[in-house]
Formats: C-alpha cells, structure tokens, sequence
C-alpha cells in the first residue's frame, strides 16, 4: 500500500510578521500624515476664524462706543485674545495696524500708538495673522520643516453707528443706512466698504459726508475727488467753498495754498477770495509786499498791499507810516514842494509833516528853491525881518543889509522908518546908516531946521543920539512925534503899547493902527480881543480879507487863510458862497461846505432837494442822489421811500414786479414791497397787463379772486378759465298768449339768468317799457303791467330767477288793438355783476 505523500506547510506566521514589520513604517508615516494635515486644516480654518472673531470683537464697521466700556476698535488685547484661539500653531505673531484713507493708506499707526481722535470715518483697520505649524511625520518634517501661514482682516472704521445693536436703519447690518442705501443703489446690496465710483471715499465715507456714490467721484464738482475732500483736506465735498471765503476748495489748496477750511489763512482779516480777486495780495502772506504793515491795514490807509514803497518816494510805506508818520500814497505828504525822503533825512531840517517848519508862510520848498532861504528858521539872515516880510517888501531875505547903508534891513524898518531898498531914504545925499552916526534922521532932509542933515554930517559934526537921555533915540522921536516931549513908557496913541515896545516891535508910535486893518497895534501884539497877528501887516494870513476884518466882522482867524479847515478860504466863504467860514458844516446837514460844493449841493441848505432828507444822510446813509428828490424817479419822494412805504429809494421796482414803487402806491394801491400783492402767485403786473388782447385775463392785484367766483386768479390761469369774467345777467325774451275773446288776464313769465354762481349776493333792477324794434309786431300799447323798478335778488349758488308781469284782458281797460303785440323788460342797475342781455323783448300773442 502506497504512502499517502506529505504536503509541506508554508511557515505563514512568521511570514505575516515579516511582511508586518515592513509595512508598520509605511502605516504609522501614513497615520501622522493624516494626523499631520488635518492639524494643517484645522489650524487654518480656526484661524481664519479667530481672525474673523478679532474683527468682529472690534465692530469697526459701524462703531459706537457703549458708554462705561472701552472703545472697541481701540481694544489691542480684545482683539488679540480672540485672535490667539488657534491649536496647533507656535509662534503666531499677531499685528494691528490703522491705515488713514485721506492719504490712500501712506499714514499708518500700530494699535498701541493709536488714538480715538486720530481716526475717522472711512479709515481701515488692518489685523494680520501669522503662525507656524511643525509637522509630526519625520518625512514631512523634513520635506517642510515649518509651515508659515498669515490671514488678513480689514474692516473700515464709521464711528457713528453701531452694529450691535438691533437698529431699524441698518436691518443688514452693513453700517450704512437703509434708506440711504435704497435711495442710491435701489436695494441694500451696498456694503459700507463699497466704492462704485472708485473716487477712494467708499459708502460709510460717502454717507457720512452726504456725497455721491455712484457716479460721481467729485459730487461738488469743484476739482477735488470726494477721497481728497474727505481725508485729504476735511473739506465739505458737497460746497466748492468750504469756508464761504470767494476761492472754491481747489484753488485753496491746489492754485494758492490757503486753507480751505479758514476765511482767511494768513490771518491779515482780509479774507482769501478778496486777497486773490480784489487785492492780487498774497493770501498766505499777510504782509505780501514785506513792507512791514500788514495788508489789510494798507488796503485801509489806501496804500498798496503788493508795493513796499506805494508812492515810488524811496521810504518804504512801513517808514513813512510808522517811523515818520508821513503819508504811503503822496511822495509830498506836506505839499511843501519838498519830498518826504528829503525832509525826514534832515537835509534842510525841516519837517515832512508841517509845509512851514519855521512857520514864518513860506512853504519849505519855496524857501529852499525859490528865495533860497533856511526853511528851519524865521528869520535867515538875522536882521529882525521874517523871510516872508523880507519877500513882501522885496528885501534881500539872505542880506542883513539889503542896500548896504550899514543898517540892517529890520533897524531900517523897525527903528528909524527908512527905506531899506535905498541907501539913502530921503535923498539928502547922505547915507542913512551915516545920518543915524551923525544923529540925523534919514528920513528927513533936516532933522533941526535950518541945519540940513548934509551940512552936519558932511562939516563932521555930530550930535547926541539922545539928548534927553529917555532911552529913545531922538532921531526915532523926533520922526515918529516931530518933537522929543514923550517918554519911553508913554503911549501918545493910545493903542496899549508904549514907545519904547513900539520902537521895538516895529510899529508906528503915533498910529494906533500901524497896517490900517482896523486893529490897533496893541491888539494885534497882544491877541486883545482876538488871537495875535501881525500889526504890521495889513492882512496877516495873506487871505484878502484885513485882520480887522477877520476878527471883528466875521470872527475868522486871521492867521488862517480857513479858519474852519473845511477846504474854503474864508473871503470864497464870506463872498462868494454865503457859507460860514467858522463852520465846516454851515448848515449842519453832515457834509464838509466843500464836499457840498464839490456835489452840487447848497451849502446853506440841509435839504437841497428838499425831500425831507438831510443832504448828509442822503450822501453818506442812504445812498441817495440830495440832488433830486426821488432819487429813482419812481414817483415817491425819497423819505416816503424810507420812512413810509419802506421801499428802497434807489430802485425804482423795489419788489421787481415790473410796476414801479410810485404807481403801485399813487395809481394801483398794491403793495410796493410785495411782487403779489393778493398772494395769489401772480405778479400785480401780470394781474394788470400781462394780457393786453384778452382783458378777460387781466385781474385785480388786490384781490384773489377778481371776478368773486370762488377760485382764485391763478388756479383760474392755470386751469384756462377766465379770472376776470364777472357774472354776465341777462334777461330772456318771453311770449305769452291771451284769448281776446274771454278778456282775461294772463300772467307772462320773465326769466332773469346768471351765465355762472356768484359766491356773494347779486342784485338787479328791472323794470318795463313800451317799445317796438325794427320787424317787431304792434306796439303793445299799454296792455301790461307797469313796472317801474323792482329788485331782484341771487343769493350765493343761484343762476335763475323768474317774475310775472300781468297781460290784461279787453274788459281790463287794456288796449285793444287786435294784432300781436310787444314790450320790453329792460335790466338797469345790477351788484356783483355786470349786465350781459340787459333788454329783452315780451311778446303778447292774441288768439282770435
């Protein structure tokens, strides 16, 4: 028997654990693999989701602080906590930044060196996520030993709402209004971080500023996008002038460099639009010229504020202003023929300010180019002379001794009477200066008849000068009195100045009025009675009017040639305009004589046009011309204008209806300050002639309702009814028939008709009368009632009203004529209307 043959078994078990133990490394890199990128997965979207969390914990978008709590989008550790919620990640850096959006993101601040006052709306906060993920699998790790991942969250930043909190205007919680979302977009599929028209202010920015967001990047259309208006320059986007100053928000800050936000940058209280358009000032330099006063206060003195020296006189306006106080807009400021930088450099020692430094009447100019005199002293060659009376008497004013007769020019005609032209004043052949050494007088032939001066001197005797020792020369004496009887301190001529002052003063010792200009000496020296002048000089301020005169007659001061300093000469005052010389003002109205003068207007008249207006109020108050006394020749006198109808004098139309002041008062008795009297929107001129072919149109600018219908004027306008058709009343013919045959009385109906309801009561009279129209039938003799005049009467709503008049019959003792008959119904007076058919005709009709 056969064997049965043995199989062999393989050694399985050992096998498995062989094949196990190849394929367990394989296992386990697959499972930490798995392991490896789910922790990848998972730390990615949990921070993505931390991320999301860290915004939202800020609600930026739509912020309102919550009163107690700190400010959100400000809180870094708020943020940070609710960011950091992530597994698996090392090292995760977190960062939080602010971007300002008015420079496109350039200005950043890290969230612990923000503050509130730094942000506004339409700013964007930015929070970045980094982390670093190290894997488990060897393998991998080796491949990609750290995994960086990072995320970004931006959310924009509008303080003034809050998201948070169930708000009715912002059901999608977007931070913008609904109804501002519906009104622009038609749907609230807007986001606050929007920017449709792509100008860089997106929807929170464009609502908060009340701009456009759609399709207009510059909504105020003035040169600036939205985006520059709103974070650039914190300008009004929807106002191309911010600051209302005369420059649009472009030129501010692109053309000039102003600040769009203040009137006036450079701070010189003119603002920037009059600086650029009326002044060509500088607006950011409020001394453009650098002349050292500031522009404003040269546009008010009427320097110019772009030129340091205005009147090209080489002293710059600051100079003349503040230093010498010489006028910026005369190179003269004195007029003394003299500039300003010659004077004020003291090259004659005069002053820039005063025309008659030496106050001897002659301007500096005069004295220095035209009698080369020293304009700084009165008297130029010290001779007792002032350089005017040296003019005056043609007198050499830079000569002590004009003749050269050895006495000075003022002993000559303050001491001894002589001619201070001639050498020898009384031609006796002997030099007057050697006469006074001789003792003689040279002004007499013979001072001691029968002796001539001549034989005295020329014989080389001589005399005592004061032979009674009075200390006045005899010479003096004997010229002034004729004798040597009076002393020093006597006053023969009584005019308040003895001999010996008259001697010294110049003035005649027998004459109490030296210059016969009816001041005596002594008032004249001593200002008795008045102010000083000169005694020697007959009209002292050279005026054409004596000092007497001045000061006795007409109260003037004769040193001035105008007293008052109103621009008039005295003797122009006194004779030739009737103004008083004492006053500027002579009649008080508030104009200076001679800006009267200069206008046209009467001096002596406060009222020139006699208008009820002083000339003064009119000129410098109301604007008006005092010439005429309705300045705007509207027919209403200036000062009815003003103080009665208060309508403006100076415009014919005050309220621009086209009707002038004066007729709507005097013709029309609408008002004159209100372009629709009646308040009905129709202009009391288009009430009266805007419909010249059709009266029917023209209405009443008193009333609203012209022809009293119920509507009014305008609603009748717009609606192609007639506002001016009054109530048309008539009377409609009528026809009764009588049988003649049974004599008796009929009545006939009359009907009174309104072509349209009155609002108001309307009545009429009528009455009836015999008559036959051409054609007509037989006159009815009188074969009907009588009726002299009998009221009818409308009440308010009623068109139609009927009366009977009583046809008689034969046995009635009316007529009896056999054919038919007329009469009439005439309508003769009529209230709230007008009469439209005012005769009709009545016909009787027989039947035979």
């Amino acid at each position: 028997m056969a064997q049965p043959q043995r199989v062999r078994r393989p050694k399985t078990a050992g096998q498995a654990l062989v094949e196990f133990g190849l394929i367990l490394p394989v296992l386990l890199l697959v499972i930490t693999g798995i392991i490896d990128f789910g922790q990848v997965a998972v730390t990615y979207v949990q921070s993505l989701s931390a991320l999301r969390n860290a915004a939202r914990f800020a609600e930026v978008a739509g912020f309102a602080t919550i009163p107690g709590q700190p400010t959100r989008y400000l809180d870094c550790e708020g943020m940070i906590d609710a960011a950091n919620d992530i597994l698996f990640a090392d090292n995760q850096t977190l960062t939080i930044t602010y971007h300002k959006a008015n420079d496109y993101g350039n200005t950043s601040f890290d969230c612990d060196t923000v503050s509130a006052d730094l942000l506004v709306n339409g700013d964007i906060l930015e929070i970045v996520s980094s982390a670093r993920i190290q894997f488990i699998t060897p393998f991998v790790s080796g491949l990609v030993p750290d995994l960086n991942i990072a995320f970004t969250a931006r959310r924009t930043i509008i303080k003034s709402l809050e998201l948070g909190s169930d708000d009715i205007t912002d059901t999608d919680y977007d931070g913008l209004d609904d109804a501002w979302e519906i009104s622009w977009f038609g749907d609230l599929s807007a986001i606050a971080t929007g920017d449709p028209d792509g100008d860089g202010c997106n929807n929170g920015c464009e609502e908060a500023r009340g701009t456009n967001p759609i399709d207009l990047q510059d909504t105020d259309g003035d040169g600036l996008d939205d985006a520059e208006e709103a974070y650039l320059y914190n300008t009004d986007g929807t106002d191309v002038d911010t600051d209302d100053d005369g420059l649009t928000d472009y030129e501010e800050v692109i053309t000039y460099g102003t600040n769009p936000l203040v009137v006036d940058t450079d701070g010189d209280t003119l603002s920037d639009g009059d600086e650029v358009n009326v002044y060509g000032t500088d607006p950011n330099n409020p001394d453009t010229d650098g002349d050292g006063i500031f522009d404003a206060e040269e546009v008010g003195l009427g320097s110019d504020p772009n030129l340091a020296d205005t009147d090209s006189d080489t002293l710059s306006d600051y100079q003349e202003v503040v230093v010498h106080g010489t006028s910026p807009i005369l190179a003269d400021t004195d007029g003394d023929i003299l500039s300003d930088p010659v004077e004020v450099a003291g090259t004659y020692n005069t002053s820039a300010i005063d025309a008659d430094t030496d106050n001897d009447v002659l301007l500096d100019g005069e004295e220095v180019n035209t009698y080369f005199t020293r304009p700084d002293a009165y008297d130029t060659d010290g001779d007792n002379l002032s350089d005017y009376e040296e003019v005056l008497r043609v007198t050499n004013p830079n000569d002590i001794d004009t003749d050269d007769d050895n006495l000075t020019d003022g002993d000559e005609v303050n001491l001894y009477g002589s001619d201070p032209l001639n050498p020898d004043t009384d031609g006796d052949g002997v030099n007057d200066g050697d006469e006074i050494v001789c003792g003689t007088s040279p002004v007499l032939v013979s001072t001691f008849p029968p002796a001539l001066d001549s034989e005295m001197c020329n014989g080389g005797g001589s005399i005592d000068p004061d032979s009674d020792d009075d200390g006045l020369p005899d010479i003096w004496e004997i010229s002034t009195f004729g004798h040597l009887g009076f002393g020093p301190l006597d006053d023969p001529d009584g005019d308040g100045i003895n001999n010996q002052d008259e001697r010294l003063f110049g003035t005649n010792g027998n004459n109490p009025d030296t210059d016969g200009d009816g001041r005596t000496d002594g008032e004249e020296q001593y200002g008795i009675g008045g102010p000083t002048s000169n005694p020697k000089i007959y009209d002292t301020d050279g005026d054409g009017l004596s000092d007497g005169q001045e000061v006795n007659v007409y109260g003037t001061n004769p040193n001035l040639q105008d007293s008052d300093g109103d621009g008039l000469l005295d003797p122009a005052e006194i004779l030739i305009h009737g103004t008083n010389p004492n006053d500027p003002d002579s009649d008080d109205d508030g104009l200076n004589d001679s800006v009267e003068l200069t206008l046209g207007t009467l001096p002596m008249d406060a009222d020139t046009d006699d208008d009820g207006l002083n000339d003064g109020e009119e000129v410098n108050l109301r604007g008006t011309n005092p010439l005429m006394a309705d300045t705007d020749s509207d027919g209403l006198s200036d000062f009815v204008e003003i103080y009665e109808t208060l309508t403006v004098p100076t415009d014919s139309d005050t309220d621009d209806d086209q009707l002038n002041d004066g007729s709507e008062v005097n013709l029309y008795g609408t008002d004159p300050n209100k372009a629709d009297t009646d308040g009905d929107t129709l202009t009391d001129w288009a009430e009266m002639f805007a419909f010249p072919l059709n009266p029917l149109k023209t209405t009443d600018p008193l009333v609203q309702d012209t022809d009293l219908d119920g509507k009014r004027d305008d609603f009748e306008l717009n609606n192609g009814t007639l506002p001016n058709n009054p109530i048309g009343i008539s009377v409609l013919a009528a026809s009764v028939t009588q049988d003649r045959r049974h004599n008796k009385s009929v009545s006939m109906i009359v009907t009174l008709k309104l072509d349209k309801p009155s609002v108001e009561t309307t009545r009429i009279r009528y009455r009836t009368a015999d008559g036959t129209p051409p054609g007509a039938a037989t006159l009815a003799d009188n074969d009907y009632e009588q009726i002299v005049g009998t009221e009818m009467v409308f009440l308010p709503g009623v068109t139609t009203r009927t009366f009977v008049v009583t046809i008689g019959g034969q046995s009635n003792g009316f007529g009896g004529d056999i054919g038919n008959e007329t009469f009439f119904i005439m309508l003769n007076t009529n209230d709230n209307g007008y009469i439209k058919v005012g005769q009709a005709t009545m016909t009787i009709l027989y039947n035979r």
